[in-house]
C-alpha cells in the first residue's frame, strides 16, 4: 500500500544489504546492524506480539524508529538500556489484521460444536533455544503432553515455531516424537501457513506463544496457556491473562478445554493490541511520512 518505491531482500542474502543504496530500512531483525543498509532512517517492527525476551544486547540500538504492537512492547522498550531518544510508535500487529480482514472477506460460518465429535486441539509451542524460553516452553514436554491428550480422546495436530524444524536437536526430538505417536488422532502440521489448520480446529494449547493472539482475535477460538511456572509465563507474555485461559496441571486440562470448547467468547479484546484493525493503515501513514518529510 505504500506510494512509494519498495523492494524486499530476504533474511538468507542479508550480507548484501551494506551495498544497497535506500531512504528507508525496514526490519524485524534484532541486532546484526554491521547489516543495515546506510541510509538515514532504519524501522525496526515486531515480527510477533510476545514480548523481548532474548533480545541481545543491544540488539535494537541501530534503529531510529520502533514500531510496537502491545503495551508490554511498549513499556519494554521505553526502558531498553542506553534507548535514548528514539522514536516509539504505538502501531499494532498488521499480520493481524490482515487475518481478520481475510477471514472477514470469506465469511466462514460457525461451525455448531458437536460434543459427541473429537475436539480438535493445536499444540503449539514457542520457540526455544539455550537463551530464549528454556525454562517456560513446553516444547521438549510435547510427547508427554501429547500423548495424555490422544488418550483423552483428542484430535491433536503439533504446530511447532517453524525455526524448530531448522535446529538439529529440536528436529530430532520432532522425528522421535513423530515415531514415537504413530495414531490416526495425531498430526504434525509442517505447513508454511497455519490458516487451513487454525481454521479447522477447535481449541489452541500454547506455552507462550504470540500465534495464541491471531487465534483467539482472528479466529476466534479459545486458548489455554499450559506452563509449570503461570507467573513466568506472564512475565515473558503479558496478554495472557486476556487471551486465555491457564494451567499448569495436566490433569485438569481435559476439563478446561471441554468448558472452554462449549462457552461463548467474547468477541473483541480491545486492550489486547493496539490501533486493532487499523494498524496496517497507520504502519503505511508513519512510513510515507518519513519517506516525504
Amino acid at each position: 500500500q505504500l506510494n512509494i518505491y519498495t523492494f524486499e531482500v530476504h533474511y538468507n542474502i542479508s550480507r548484501v544489504l551494506p551495498l544497497l543504496k535506500c531512504d528507508i530500512f525496514l526490519s524485524s531483525i534484532a541486532g546484526k546492524n554491521y547489516f543495515f543498509p546506510n541510509c538515514p532512517f532504519r524501522l525496526f517492527y515486531f515480527h510477533s506480539t510476545a514480548g523481548m525476551e532474548g533480545f541481545p544486547d543491544g540488539a535494537i540500538l541501530g534503529y531510529t524508529h520502533i514500531l510496537v504492537a502491545t503495551k508490554q512492547q511498549f513499556n519494554q522498550i521505553k526502558s531498553y538500556k542506553n534507548i535514548g531518544k528514539k522514536h516509539i510508535y504505538q502501531i499494532g500487529y498488521p499480520k493481524l489484521d490482515q487475518l481478520r480482514a481475510k477471514l472477514a472477506y470469506e465469511k466462514f460460518p460457525a461451525k455448531q460444536k458437536d460434543l459427541n465429535s473429537r475436539i480438535r486441539i493445536i499444540y503449539a509451542p514457542t520457540y526455544v533455544d539455550e537463551n530464549i524460553y528454556n525454562d517456560i516452553s513446553i516444547f521438549y514436554s510435547s510427547l508427554h503432553i501429547v500423548k495424555f491428550l490422544i488418550q483423552k480422546n483428542y484430535d491433536v495436530t503439533f504446530r511447532p515455531h517453524p525455526l524448530l524444524f531448522k535446529r538439529e536437536k529440536s528436529k530430532r526430538y520432532i522425528n522421535k516424537l513423530a515415531e514415537s505417536l504413530k495414531d490416526d488422532f495425531f498430526h504434525i502440521d509442517t505447513e508454511t501457513s497455519y490458516y487451513r489448520t487454525y481454521l479447522n480446529s477447535d481449541i489452541m494449547i500454547t506455552d507462550v506463544s504470540g500465534t495464541s493472539l491471531n487465534y483467539r482475535l482472528a479466529f476466534q477460538k479459545p486458548v489455554i496457556f499450559f506452563n509449570h511456572d503461570t507467573n513466568k509465563a506472564i512475565n515473558a507474555f503479558s496478554l495472557i491473562p486476556e487471551l486465555g485461559a491457564t494451567c499448569s496441571n495436566i490433569e485438569k486440562l481435559p476439563n478446561l478445554v471441554q468448558k472452554l470448547c462449549t462457552e461463548n467468547l467474547p468477541k473483541e479484546l480491545p486492550n489486547a493490541v493496539f490501533n486493532l484493525d487499523k494498524s496496517i493503515e497507520k504502519c503505511v501513514e508513519l512510513i510515507e511520512s518519513i519517506a516525504h518529510g
